[in-house]
C-alpha cells in the first residue's frame, strides 16, 4: 500500500507563515526607522506565529505500519495499527456546532475508546498531546480507511457519516 504524508492543517500553516513573513519585514522596517519598541513587538508576534507554523507544519504519515507524527523532520510519535482503538472525525467548533456549522473537521487517532465528553474536551483543548489529529479531506479519509476496517466515529461533524 502507498505511504501517505500530509501537513496537519495546510491552511493554518500557510496563514502562520504569511504572518511571520509580514511581521518580520515590518519589524526590520521599524528597526530601520528607529522605532525600536514597535520593532520588538512585531518581532515577538513573528516569533509567536513561528511557533504556530511549527505546530501546524507537523506531518502525519499513514502507511502499512501505522500512523506517524513528525515535527521539524523528527518523528515524535508512532502508533502501530494494533495500538489504535478509535479513529473518528470531529468538528472544531465544539460549542454551538450544528449540521451546517461544525467548524474545521479533523480526523483523529486515539489509543483509547472515547465518549462524547472526551471528544468535546479534545477539540476544546488544543494542542492535543495524546491524540494524533489531521485536517479532514475525503482523500485523507479514503487513505485511512484502506488500513482501518472498524467503525469511524463522528462527533460534531454535521451530516458526515461513514459506513
Amino acid at each position: 500500500m502507498k505511504k501517505n504524508t500530509w501537513f496537519l492543517d495546510p491552511i493554518k500553516l500557510g496563514a502562520a507563515i504569511a504572518i511571520v513573513c509580514v511581521c518580520a519585514v515590518m519589524a526590520v522596517v521599524e528597526f530601520t526607522i528607529g522605532e525600536t519598541l514597535m520593532g520588538v513587538i512585531l518581532l515577538a508576534v513573528a516569533l509567536l506565529f513561528a511557533g504556530v507554523a511549527v505546530y501546524e507544519g507537523q506531518t502525519i504519515t499513514v502507511d502499512n505500519d501505522g500512523v506517524r507524527r513528525r515535527m521539524l523532520g523528527r518523528e515524535n510519535c508512532f502508533w502501530p495499527w494494533d495500538s489504535i482503538r478509535e479513529i473518528g472525525v470531529a468538528g472544531a467548533k465544539a460549542l454551538g456546532g450544528s449540521k451546517t456549522r461544525h467548524g474545521t473537521l479533523y480526523i483523529y487517532f486515539s489509543q483509547e475508546k472515547m465518549k462524547d465528553e472526551d471528544r468535546m474536551r479534545m477539540m476544546l483543548r488544543q494542542p492535543v498531546k495524546d491524540k494524533i489529529l489531521l485536517q479532514y479531506t475525503r482523500q485523507r479519509m479514503d487513505a485511512v480507511q484502506t488500513h482501518w476496517s472498524a467503525k469511524i466515529e463522528t462527533w460534531n461533524a454535521g451530516a458526515l457519516r461513514f459506513s
